[in-house]
């Protein structure tokens, strides 16, 4: 009998050990920051320049604190199929022999984003949009097999995460140039939030 009132007390602390675990992540992961993109866009002017502007929100309920974003790649692509149905794997290839679209985007993830440190000290609110605009890119305007893409990497901290946890979220927006609207579409590869 004392046997089973022994087990019996072990299996019921690592039980509640657990659900206490499992209850502070859960608190922690509603309340923390989150950045992350909710809109791109590309727009292409006369001399076939493109401007990005990608909006990203904190939708998390604390500040994002010592925030950076880095847009450092963006570039342009071929769609080996002129029908109106795209596949961003099997159609796209990148310029510059740099392989499909899809392994382009998620190359330029894992080494420029998966790993990055904070570098900015900047603040984030929660329920507060914000607008980046880069441009500088150039197409021909009437090559509608042309792809053009932005990648990004949104790096922060939440004062609510343990002291040192850096979140990243990866973001791939791509447009094919003569679509009628110019709302870009997120890659299927080469997004992600930590």
């Amino acid at each position: 009998m004392r046997t089973w009132t022994l087990i019996f007390s072990i299996v019921s602390t690592v039980i509640t050990l657990v659900l206490a675990v499992l209850g502070y992540w859960t608190l922690e992961v509603s309340t923390r920051a989150w950045v992350g993109p909710v809109k791109g866009t590309a727009l292409i002017d006369d001399t076939g320049t493109v401007t990005f502007k990608i909006t990203y929100k904190n939708s998390g309920k604390e500040p994002a604190v010592q925030f950076g974003d880095d847009w450092a790649d963006d570039w342009s692509a071929i769609s080996e199929d002129s029908s109106a149905k795209f596949d961003f794997y099997s159609n796209c290839k990148s310029d510059g022999g740099l392989g499909r679209c899809s392994e382009r985007a998620a190359r330029w993830q894992r080494t420029h984003c998966d790993s990055k440190q904070t570098f900015q000290d900047r603040i984030a609110f929660p329920d507060f949009s914000y607008t980046h605009s880069k441009n500088g890119l150039r197409v021909d305007k009437v090559d509608h097999n042309r792809i053009v893409v932005v990648q990004g990497c949104i790096v922060y901290k939440s004062n609510v995460t343990p002291l040192g946890s850096v979140h990243r979220s990866a973001f791939c927006y791509y447009y094919r140039v003569g679509q009628q609207e110019d709302e870009m579409r997120a890659c299927p590869v080469g997004n992600s939030a930590t």
